[in-house]
């Protein structure tokens, strides 16, 4: 989001305090996103570690964000600062827009979250039963894979990865 209402929108999004920031400046309609930035509600999306399953890390890491964010506006008394984003990205975050597979078979992954990658790299391969390689995933453009399948079986429109471009100037938004 922009303007305004972006700018309230990533302040308490780095409130929170996550490693790793990620900045969307398109936010797909009918999403819970779009739907709070029409009634001018600044919002952010929150996810650690992914896969469906939760870590006492990830549970500590929500608690204390949450708390962060709570005093950021002004509902709890002040926390102690967060520490900056490690790692600040940007681009569309439209799950529709995942890279996705054509055929069906098993999802071999080839990278990591949050590992760069350059545009042409092999991200993952479809394999067939016996290991033969059906479909090869490949980075569209450089950038860091910001987000990856969990699940090994694929069927054809299935997402397979998402990349995210890095922020080239921390004040330009």
């Amino acid at each position: 989001a922009r303007g305004a209402l972006g700018a309230r929108c990533e302040a308490a999004a780095l409130a929170f305090g996550a490693p790793v920031y990620w900045a969307h400046q398109d936010i797909a309609p009918g999403r819970s996103l779009s739907v709070a930035l029409d009634a001018g509600v600044p919002s952010m999306y929150l996810e650690c570690g992914g896969g469906g399953r939760v870590r006492p890390s990830d549970l500590h890491a929500y608690t204390l964000g949450v708390r962060r964010v709570l005093a950021h506006l002004g509902l709890l008394p002040p926390e102690p600062a967060a520490p900056p984003a490690q790692l600040r990205l940007r681009s569309t975050g439209d799950t529709d827009t995942w890279l996705a597979v054509t055929t069906a078979g098993i999802l071999v992954e080839r990278v990591a979250i949050l590992q760069p990658v350059h545009a042409g790299q092999t991200l993952g391969e479809v394999l067939d039963e016996r290991g033969k390689v059906l479909e090869t995933l490949t980075a569209p453009h450089a950038g860091v894979v910001i987000m990856a399948r969990r699940t090994a079986r694929v069927r054809p429109g299935d997402g397979g990865y998402m990349i995210a471009q890095p922020e080239s100037d921390p004040e330009e938004h």
